[in-house]
């Protein structure tokens, strides 16, 4: 990703947040960009803790910066500058706070969270990417740099153009393949979903590939719009999946291209309504095998 001025890392000393890490700091040397990395100390935590132990609150946060710089001296060294910082609150506040303090362009974070469980999403993590007003990037523990397989799923939402921009940036960037896919609907189950009903409809013989063959010419259009835009010089391929469960499709699809890093697009209402991620980019942000850039849209809203 390129022109970048602001990237926040979060880090709850994790396997997950140890590889996020790592790799905002290689994003932010791509362009020198500058680079915040923050530990949150849970206030409700703190004060079970000072419940039950004879400690000064000072003395945890204290703790909590020397572990913070260790962690970062271990990962990358002191040869990029960085700002460190400890917070003690609610952990999604006081991340979006220094977020919007710093007018961050990207936020990462570990995936997994401090369970260590490597197939769930930890709470911080899927809070910020439905609720944070800014691109946030996943990374799996087991994630090896750079990325060897990008893969953009492209919808038919306001993000299509700039998810795909940056999955190309990022590609190039890495050298890695990039594909861009769309999952299609069968006709008959898109029918179902506008609350007809399932019903007994004769389709048009071939409309299911008149579909998939119609979002492939979609695809290779916006490939091609975004190369003139842009100058980008390397491939795209291109590939279009007929399946009645979008979030099925994708997780498969990234299963089995082995890809490094999926790039979604999000819808722009949260609250109430929790529609930021949908059923399809909620399911594959919980259970891609791959780490994760959710992208979000200009008209973004989050009201707590």
């Amino acid at each position: 990703m390129k022109n970048l001025r602001s990237i926040v890392a979060g880090t709850d000393f994790s396997e997950a947040a140890e590889s996020a890490l790592a790799e905002a700091f290689r994003i932010a040397a791509w362009d020198r960009t500058e680079l915040t990395v923050v530990y949150v100390v849970d206030a409700q935590v703190v004060e079970e803790t000072l419940d039950q132990v004879d400690v000064e609150k000072s003395s945890l946060l204290e703790s909590a910066e020397r572990k913070l710089k260790e962690q970062v001296l271990a990962i990358v060294g002191d040869g990029y500058p960085y700002v460190a910082e400890v917070r003690l609150g609610h952990p999604f506040e006081e991340l979006l706070g220094v977020c919007q303090e710093k007018n961050a362009d990207l936020l990462v974070l570990g995936a997994q969270g401090s369970s260590r469980d490597e197939k769930r999403v930890g709470v911080l993590a899927t809070s910020c990417v439905r609720k944070a007003p800014l691109p946030v990037l996943l990374i799996r523990s087991a994630q090896a740099q750079p990325f060897g397989r990008v893969v953009a799923c492209i919808g038919s939402n306001e993000t299509s153009r700039d998810l795909l921009l940056r999955a190309w940036e990022i590609a190039e960037q890495d050298g890695a393949e990039l594909i861009a896919l769309s999952v299609v609907r069968p006709a008959v189950s898109s029918l179902g979903e506008t609350g007809l009903g399932l019903l007994e409809v004769d389709m048009p013989p071939g409309r299911d590939d008149y579909q998939r063959t119609l979002a492939l010419r979609r695809l290779e259009d916006l490939v091609d719009d975004v190369r003139e835009e842009r100058g980008f010089r390397s491939r795209v391929k291109t590939a279009a999946v007929l399946d009645p469960r979008p979030d099925t499709a994708i997780i498969n699809y990234l299963k089995k291209h082995d890809a490094d890093l999926a790039v979604m697009g999000t819808v722009g209402r949260t609250g109430w309504r929790r529609l930021l991620m949908g059923t399809t980019a909620e399911h594959v942000v919980q259970k891609a095998s791959s780490s994760v850039l959710a992208i979000k849209p200009d008209n973004f809203e989050f009201h707590p």
